[in-house]
Formats: structure tokens, sequence, C-alpha cells
């Protein structure tokens, strides 16, 4: 029993203990969204817009007379795309409406995702005119086919540039219709219940082929699912795992999240939703560029977004810049720095997701990728001052290289500045996307290299910075993460542009310098000066870190951790597979399966404590206990009353009953038991309470004491006994051999009655099993301090003999329970003959000598719950027989 309760105990912790399957979240912090790289490849744009209405922008008036009029405030941002897309949300059909195409295709918006639920709401007709103004204006979409033609499975586009065509494969579906009809199948569908559609899964592995990149835009309207959000999440994760570079969704009047999303070994940009280009929304939206890079070795990728905040274009009044970015608008597109705003001043050039850096004192050397985000945040969410960029790491002193990285075993994109050597590690995240080389480490070596390197780690023993102004400049400019740990303690070395000593300090990317005698700067920047390791060791950083034996190996892993940066806004989690959609139904079974096991385990407890019951405190028994018969096993039959307490039932307080019937009807009135358990009553079970009667106490039965003064003359001589044993005579029979579960009813007295009498207290006093019910109810228990001895002195001599002629011989098992001597004193008081006397029973005094009674000590008693159920007591009943 205690092994399956081990065993069950060991899958309840392992359930409770095991986290709910779940999908990854996006690596990295959102601020982290863009991944430029180096910077030296060539670089597309797309500008992805939101949904279009074409019902909701009705132009008229002095300001916007036209369609055209109204996309002009935004039509310099969408020109300075390489291909700007958008969602059609509506049919371009009937009044002014096909007008508005013309507008879009001057807009440089080339590309729309026509698979919209209200694509249908002039019917199939609508939907074949739309089609037809759109390809008169020379507009491309896909997700809506003519009526009787088959829709292809997606549209190659091709992104012109000068150094290298851009080939996309598009696609564009929708969630549901919206409850408008399709008789002909003119729109494209992306998912039902079960999740993506397999079709839509096989046309993006077949655009992912035969192009360089696939976009999927989505129409996700309000999918039937309890959590929306997550529903387009799980989409978004099976379209990227199918192939997908970007998934662009579309949620009407909402602007929603971007965001980077892993599935399996793919990882892909997902633009929930832009917002609304023209519709009903007063909220603000996005313009959102997209970059797109191709690599040295040709393979197409994304870097990240840009975006420029929108008011939606409704009634008479177009799109239009906001002239400032909300704030919450930039955490919701992961950018709490703001440092992918576009500014709303119109541009005179191609927007680039990574520009390069263009520095006053260097304009030659343009700062490129990921290294011009270092130069402007060290790594951070928030953008920093230039100036301290150029005092931390000076200017530029090239174009990007490759080079062996720190750890000597991989080639990284390497930039040399002038007072540090910066090493880009593409698999790592930011804030270590962009790290430095021990550049202090270099110099340290070559200009003392009698002494050992060793890193002073301990940050706040106040030896470990040589200076004041040093721990303070650590502290406030970039601490571990720019400098490094110490190296060295105070150093004097000569400065050779002004010949003064200078207090140096080395640290592992550093070499902090302090003119001692020169007036203090005002700004903290120029307090300590950084020495001009790029130009001094930078050239010697490779032979010194790695030596010749160590072989550089491009494939092998950055020694660089990885930073467990925390889970995105969204944070999203759900598998590859549909997550949600599988999981829940797994859960819920593994929760009904613990219910179970728990159930089981109480049952599987309970029929344990069933089986081994815990004694019962009235099985406690005094010193003499072993002279006493053996309780009867269990299948043998129980032992009868006594025949004297038999007799002595017949002096309750109701009129004398009829002889008692044999046995055999007792046996035959014995009424049945439920056989129904309770959890809550484990430890009261009929066969406790029949092992407690079987070997019953003996302060249950009535005693019956003698003295020597009051013994009757007609006392008839016992037989002689063993100390072991109590004498039994031939007319009753043994203890052991009595049968048990006797009924105590009246005879007579129909069974399953209520008893007016209160014959149970007499069962209660004699010790009856608790499990037999009299007239179907529990008998009531007497208090035990309320248990008195009949005694012979209370009694007058001719009631005395009245009752010596009905009990019979003076007989009882009870001395079983006394010592040998007190059983023989006992034996010779009842075979003394009676001395000629009057009754004493009137008088005031006490007899000559004290009772021979041996009564119980009361604390030894249990307390009886039924305390109070009695309505007499035994003085009371000896009253009544008397006649007192």
């Amino acid at each position: 029993m205690m092994s399956r309760l081990l065993l069950i105990f060991t899958i309840l912790v392992t359930f409770i203990t095991t986290p709910a399957a779940q999908a990854q979240p996006p690596a990295g912090p959102r601020w982290a969204l863009n991944r430029c790289g180096a910077g030296d490849s060539v670089q597309y744009t797309l500008a992805v817009a939101g949904a279009i209405t074409p019902d909701a922008l009705l132009p008229g008036g002095i300001e916007t007379p036209s369609y055209a009029e109204s996309f002009a405030p935004l039509r310099p941002f969408l020109a300075a795309a390489d291909l700007g897309l958008a969602t059609l949300a509506g049919p371009l059909a009937g009044g002014p409406a096909p007008a508005l195409a013309a507008a879009l295709a001057e807009s440089n918006l080339l590309l729309l995702g026509a698979a919209h639920p209200r694509l249908l709401d002039r019917g199939p007709a609508g939907v074949d005119a739309t089609l037809q103004t759109l390809a008169r204006y020379g507009i491309y979409q896909h997700g809506a086919a003519p009526g009787g033609e088959t829709l292809p499975p997606f549209l190659k586009v091709t992104v012109p540039h000068p150094a290298s065509p851009l080939t996309l494969g598009f696609l564009s579906a929708t969630w549901g219709l919206g409850g408008n009809a399709d008789p002909r199948g003119q729109i494209n569908l992306l998912a039902d219940a079960a999740g993506v559609l397999p079709a839509i899964s096989s046309a993006i592995e077949q655009a992912r082929r035969q192009t360089d990149l696939v976009v999927v835009m989505a129409a996700w309207g309000q999918p039937n699912d309890p959590d929306p959000a997550q529903a387009r999440i799980n989409a978004a994760r099976n379209l990227i795992a199918a192939g997908a570079d970007v998934v662009i969704g579309s949620i009407p009047g909402v602007t929603a999240t971007v965001d980077w999303v892993r599935a399996g070994d793919r990882e892909g940009l997902a633009i929930f939703s832009a917002g609304d280009l023209i519709g009903a929304a007063e909220t603000p939206a996005v313009l959102m560029y997209v970059g797109v890079t191709r690599d040295a070795d040709g393979a197409a990728r994304v870097t990240g977004i840009r975006y420029l905040p929108i008011t939606p274009g409704n009634g008479n009044r177009g799109p239009a810049p906001l002239p400032v970015a909300p704030r919450d608008l930039s955490a919701l597109m992961g950018d709490p720095g703001q440092l992918q705003v576009i500014a709303p001043l119109p541009p005179t050039s191609k927007i680039e997701v990574c520009p390069p850096l263009f520095l006053p004192e260097a304009p030659e050397t343009p700062i490129t990728g990921d290294f011009a985000r270092f130069y402007q945040t060290f790594g951070s969410d928030q953008r920093r001052d230039l100036l301290e960029a150029i005092a931390l790491l000076g200017l530029p002193l090239g174009p990007v290289r490759r080079e062996l990285a720190g750890d000597c075993r991989q080639e990284v994109a390497v930039l040399y500045t002038e007072r540090q050597r910066l090493e880009l590690h593409p698999a790592n995240d930011w804030p270590n996307r962009v790290l430095g080389s021990h550049l202090g480490t270099v110099a340290f070596r070559l200009a003392y290299p009698d002494q050992a390197v060793t890193p002073r780690t301990d940050l706040n023993d106040p030896a470990a910075f040589a200076h004041p102004r040093f721990r303070a400049f650590y502290e406030r400019y970039g601490g571990l993460s720019v400098f490094g740990y110490p190296i060295s303690g105070a150093l004097t070395e000569r400065d050779p542009l002004s010949g003064r000593d200078l207090v140096v300090q080395y640290f592992e990317r550093a070499r902090f310098e302090l003119d001692p005698v020169a007036p203090l700067p005002e700004q903290p920047i120029w307090q300590v000066r950084l020495g001009l390791l790029g130009r001094e060791v930078g050239a010697q950083a490779t032979s010194v870190l790695c030596p010749a034996t160590v072989a550089p190996n491009a494939t092998a892993p950055s020694a660089i951790a990885t930073p467990t940066a925390p889970a995105t806004s969204r944070n999203v989690a759900q598998s590859s597979s549909g997550g949600a959609e599988w999981m829940m139904p797994v859960i819920i079974v593994l929760g009904l399966a613990a219910v179970g096991l728990l159930l089981y385990m109480m049952y599987d407890f309970y029929r344990y404590i069933e089986q081994h019951p815990v004694a019962s405190s009235r099985s406690s028994r005094s010193g003499y206990r072993s002279a006493s018969p053996p309780p009867a096993t269990e299948g043998a039959p129980a032992a009868a009353a006594e025949p004297w307490q038999n007799w002595l039932r017949n002096f309750s307080r109701r009129n004398k009953p009829t002889a008692a019937p044999p046995a055999e009807a007792i046996d035959d009135e014995q009424p049945t038991t439920s056989s129904g358990r309770s959890l809550l009553r484990l430890g009261d079970k009929p066969g406790n309470r029949e092992r407690a009667t079987r070997s019953g106490p003996a302060w249950r039965q009535p005693t019956r004491t003698a003295s020597r003064q009051t013994q009757p003359s007609s006392a008839v001589t016992s037989q002689p006994t063993t100390s072991a044993n109590v004498r039994q005579t031939d007319q009753w029979p043994a203890a052991a051999d009595r049968p048990a579960n006797r009924s105590h009813s009246a005879p007579g007295q129909p069974p399953h009655q209520p008893d007016p009498l209160g014959n149970n207290e007499l069962d209660a006093w004699f010790d009856a099993p608790a499990s037999v019910l009299r007239n179907g109810y529990e008998p009531a228990r007497l208090e035990p301090v309320i248990d008195q001895p009949v005694d012979w002195n209370d009694l007058p001599p001719a009631e005395r003999e009245r009752w010596q002629m009905e009990l019979g011989p003076l007989d009882d098992d009870t001395a079983a329970d006394l010592p040998p001597a007190e059983r023989e004193r006992w034996q010779a008081e009842l075979a003394a003959p009676e001395p000629e006397f009057d009754p004493d029973w009137h008088r005031a005094e006490p007899p000559d000598q004290p009772r021979a009674t041996r009564r119980l000590d009361e604390t030894e008693l249990p307390a009886d719950p039924t305390l109070g159920q009695r309505t007499g007591n035994d003085d009371d009943l000896l009253r009544k027989l008397l006649g007192l």
C-alpha cells in the first residue's frame, strides 16, 4: 500500500513541478530589434503601410480636392522606399473609389494584399471590378482572383536595385470572411479551426525555393478563439516555420506590436498590425520601414525596422506624419528610446533602416551597421551624446575589416578606432553584440612584460582604483562592459606630447591617464583621459592576443556567452506547431488524471485504515487483563448475554416482558446494518466496535457485592476454582463459547421501531456491540460515572431472598479480572452462612466493618459522548423496585 502511495505522490509532484509546454519567447529585449550587421552589404527598404478602406476617405474642399492631394503629406515618405505595400480593405468599385487607385500608384504603393473580408462588400462583381482597376494602374495584388480563375499560390515581385535586384515571394490571405458570402471562392483563406491551411504552408515553401525573401500579408480580423491575440501569434509562428521571412498583419483600427518570432530553427519579423492608413479609427498608426540586406554569400535577410508615426486619413483629410512621436506608440514598437523614429521632415534621399553614421571630424570614414548603433548607444536602449563616443572610442581609423576575434577562434567584423578595437559578434544580441577588444591587456604586456596580468575583480576594494577620479569616471561612463576589470595599480608614465609625468592605470579595454598638475576641466568626460590604444597597439593586438599556434576557425562558436535577456512585452509563448490548439486538451486530460490519482490515493488510504485500524482507548484493560478469557476470533460465534444480565433487564422502567426467545430467533431479528462508509469515519468502523466489545472491559458489567454481615444465608456455595479461570456452571455457556452480535431487543417488540422505554441504556451498560442497532437506531450510552454496583447491604432481607431466587447462583465472569487471593476471599464470603441479626439498612451509623466491595476508579473511565441523554439512574430504579 505504501509503495502505491509513493508512486502516486511521485506522479503528482512531477505533474505539478513540470512547466506547461510553451513556445520560446523571442530572444533579446524588444529594443534590440535591429540587427544590421557590419553594414558593408547591399540594403533594401520596404515601406509597409496599414489598411486602406476606400469609403472612409471622401476628398473635397479647398485643402484636399482629390485623392492625389490627400496623399501629398505622406507621398515623400512612401517614395523614399524601394517598394510600398499595404492592405486593401474594401472594393475600388462604384463612385469615386476607382480614382483612389491612381493616388496609390503615384505614392509608390504598388503591392497590395487583396485578401480581406470587406472586398466582398459589393459581391463577386465588386471583386472583379476592383481587380480590373488595380491592373489598369499597374498595381500588383495577391489574395483575390477574378471569377472563374484560379488564384496563383504566390506572386513573384522584383525589387529593382542598381547593384543586385531582390525577388520577393508575396502571399496574401484572410482569417475569415466576416460573414460575407464568397460563392465563387475568389478570396484566399488563411486558416480554419485547425490552424493555418496546408495550401498556405505549401505555397510559402514553394516561394521559399524560388525567391530571395518571402512576405506574407494576413488580414487577422477577429479569429474565433478565446484569445485572438494568441491565435494570431500562433498563426504567425506557423507561417514563419513554413518559410516566411516577414509576416504583415492587419487588425481593423488597431496598431499592434512588432517583434522577432522564432519557429524551430528559423526566425522572422512579425508586424502584427500597422494600424489604418485610411480608415475610421482616430488612433495613431505607423508607416513601417523594413530593412533587407544581401550578405556576401548572396543570401537575403531582414535587418530590422524603422517607423514614422502618422494619423490615419478619414473624411476629407488624408494621412499625415505626426509632429511628435507618442511615447506609448514607441514602446509598442519596442523602441522606448525612440532610436528608430523617423523625423517628420520630408526625406530627400532613400530611407535606410541601418543608415551609416558620419562624424564631422571624419566625414570620409562612415561608421556603418551595428558599429554606428554602438557609437550612438553603447549597447543600451537610449541615445547618448556623440561627444562621449568620441571621448571614449575616438574617431574611426578606417573601414570595417575581418580579423580574428579576441577569443582567437573565429573571424569577425572589426572596426579600429583611436582608442579601441571593436568586434561584431552577430550571434549575440544587444548589449553584447559589439564588444571592445582587450587592448589594455595588450598595451600592458608590451609595456611591462615582466609583470603578470591580474584582474582586480573586487571593484568595491578601495585599492582597486589608483585614483578617486578613476573610480568616478569608471562608474559614470560604462563600467565593466566598456572598460573591463583593472589589471594594474597606479603607475607613472611620461606624456610624449607635454613631457610631464602622468598617473596611469591599465584596464582590460582601456588605459586611464591623469595629469596631476593640469587644471581640472569642467566637463566630467574630460577629467580623465583615455589612452590612444587603437593607434598605439591596434596593429599588434592579434599577434599578442592570439599566438601563432592557434589557427583561426571561422565556424567555431564565440566564447562570449549570449546574454539571457528578459522576455518581450507580449511574452508570446506558443510552440511552432500550433501551441495552444493542442496543448489545452492535453492540459485538461493531465489535470483530470491528477484529480483521479488524488481520489484513488484517498480511497486507498481509507482501505488501508479499514484493514489496519488503530486500537481504541477502550481496549486498555487493568493489570488483571491476562486472567480474562481471550476475545472471539473473526467468524466464531459471538458471546451471548449472561443469564443474570437477561434477568436484570426485566427490572427496567417498563412492564415485565415475556421470556426471551431462543438464540436462533434473536439471530433472525438482528437488523441489517448499512455497508456504506464515509471517509470522515475512517476510525469508527463496525469491525473496531466488535473487537472492542468482544474483549469488553469488566467495568461495563454490573458488580454484585456481598459482605460478611449482609450475605444471605441462602447463598449458593461456590465450587472450587483455579487462579486462572472463573468457575463456569453447566447451565450457562462459557464466555468464549457465547455467540457474538446478539440483538438485545425485548421479546415481542417489533424490529426497527423506536424504543420508548429506554432499553438501549441497558445495552450500553452491558457492553452491547456498538454495531448492533436496536429498532434501527444507535443505542444510547450511559455516562460511566453513574454506573453504580448493586450492594446487598442496601436491600432488606425479604428483598435479598427474592433477588437470590430470581438471579440464581451468584456467578459472574468478572471474577476473571480479580487476583487469586481476592477471588478466594470472595468465594469464602459467598459460602459463609448468614448470621441472625436485624436489618441494618434503616440505621444512620455505618456498619461495623466496611464493605468488601471493589469499586472502579472513576478517573480511568473514558468520557461518554451521550452524557445527559439518560432519563434516570440505578438508584431511582432500586427505589421503584422497593416501593420507596
